[in-house]
């Protein structure tokens, strides 16, 4: 019993690090593209910032979430939300190549933390 409670304690820990980890990058990735003038020029409107809030509330939730939430919910709702995570980090990565390519880099990143997330949730054993 106690040797579960471990797995399952570190399982929480690592999934919570590889989210805050994705979010770290992402603000990153974020700041160094105005940094250096990729966006100069842009209008970014009400729509656009609120979707980007929205998008980088995510990985601070889900961190919050692999703590709180038990069993299956955790391990579903880990896996549906890095598979999301990773389509939109695909498409960012593929849309920086074209147009910055080094920032790339970050976007980039998210996919291999997202991916990580579903891999170490599937490989998860599911407890009640």
């Amino acid at each position: 019993m106690v040797t579960r409670n471990l797995e399952d304690s570190s399982l929480r820990n690592r999934l919570s690090i590889l989210w805050l980890s994705g979010y770290a990058v992402s603000l990153t990735t974020i700041v160094l593209e105005v940094l250096s003038g990729a966006k100069q020029g842009v209008a970014f409107g009400p729509g656009y910032l609120f979707a980007l809030s929205a998008i980088s509330l995510i990985g601070p939730s889900m961190a919050f979430l692999s703590q709180v939430l038990g069993g299956r919910a955790n391990r579903w709702s880990n896996i549906v939300m890095a598979a999301v995570v990773t389509v939109f980090s695909a498409i960012i990565t593929v849309t920086e190549m074209v147009t910055v390519p080094a920032i790339a880099l970050g976007p980039a990143a998210g996919v291999v933390f997202a991916i990580l997330v579903v891999w170490y949730a599937w490989k998860s054993k599911p407890s009640p």
